[in-house]
């Protein structure tokens, strides 16, 4: 019997203390054996079957409720090695598990995918609720992940302001966007061709404004120079279209063309909203056309 027990003949030696207790129904410390190596089969048995869901429960990445499902069969049946080394095996296969994540994770951040990186920082925590840098990044990755939807949402606007060619809003979008995020590769580059353009098309309208001056067409150059500043919020050209859409004004007010003398002012005053000049001169014409429409 002992020789079977040896080389792990379990039922061999059962069967065959079986048989010696026929021969010997009385002897005590047969039976007493014979129970022993029915709970050493029952024992190894239910630790074949912990081993065998151990590791289904790995290969679904549950390493805790692993480590749990030996604890409780280690409290019942003292150290054994197998389980003490299955234990082990758990333990360090989760903690390449974690390393695996924080990988994955650091990556998804380089990448500005602070949503999915969160998701993973969160996965590490529900195996590693103690994690201090975890919970951290967790912390700080939400509150960055706040202020990428902003500078995505200002991008996109500004991307919809430069396709209109609306770049003075375009310019404004870009200005929200890097003083959240300065390094924001979208907006710099947004930026960069917006300069460009920007610059050459405010040259092309505000010379041609200048040209018709010349030429003795204000209305023309006073419309070219709101097209120059619809690409650069310059003073001089705003001051210069301010100036003669009073004098173009007052001709058209000269020769009582009034409705005329208004829309010139009304356009000039959104260039100056606080311009007396301008507020004097439309009430007044406003007050004169008021009274023509009485005699009417």
């Amino acid at each position: 019997v002992e020789a079977l027990l040896k080389n792990g003949q379990f039922p061999e030696a059962l069967a065959r203390m079986e048989y010696l207790i026929k021969l010997d129904p009385q002897n005590k410390n047969l039976q007493k054996k014979y129970s022993s190596i029915k709970e050493d089969i029952v024992l190894r048995a239910e630790v074949r079957d912990t081993v065998t869901q151990v590791n289904n429960l790995v290969q679904r990445d549950q390493f805790n409720e692993a480590v749990t499902l030996i604890n409780g069969l280690i409290e019942k049946t003292g150290n054994i090695e197998v389980l003490v080394n299955k234990k082990n095996e758990v333990e360090k296969a989760k903690q390449e598990f974690l390393k695996n994540l924080n990988i994955k994770a650091n990556l998804l951040v380089s990448n500005n995918n602070y949503s999915q990186a969160i998701t993973v920082y969160e996965e590490i925590l529900s195996l590693d609720p103690e994690n201090r840098d975890a919970a951290a990044r967790v912390s700080e990755l939400r509150t960055k992940s706040k202020s990428t939807d902003k500078t995505e949402l200002y991008l996109s606007k500004a991307r919809e302001y430069y396709s209109k060619k609306d770049y003075l809003k375009a310019a404004e979008m870009i200005s929200l966007i890097l003083s959240i995020d300065p390094a924001n590769i979208g907006a710099k580059t947004l930026q960069m061709k917006l300069s460009n353009e920007s610059e050459e098309l405010f040259l092309k309208y505000s010379e041609a404004g200048d040209s018709e001056l010349q030429a003795g067409n204000t209305e023309t150059a006073i419309k070219n120079w709101a097209e120059a500043l619809r690409f650069k919020n310059d003073r001089q050209i705003r001051e210069k279209l301010v100036s003669n859409s009073i004098n173009l004004g007052i001709l058209f007010y000269r020769k009582e063309e009034l409705k005329k003398a208004l829309e010139i002012w009304e356009f000039g005053l959104k260039y100056d909203p606080a311009n007396k000049e301008l507020n004097d001169n439309i009430k007044k014409v406003k007050l004169e056309l008021e009274k023509l429409e009485k005699i009417r």
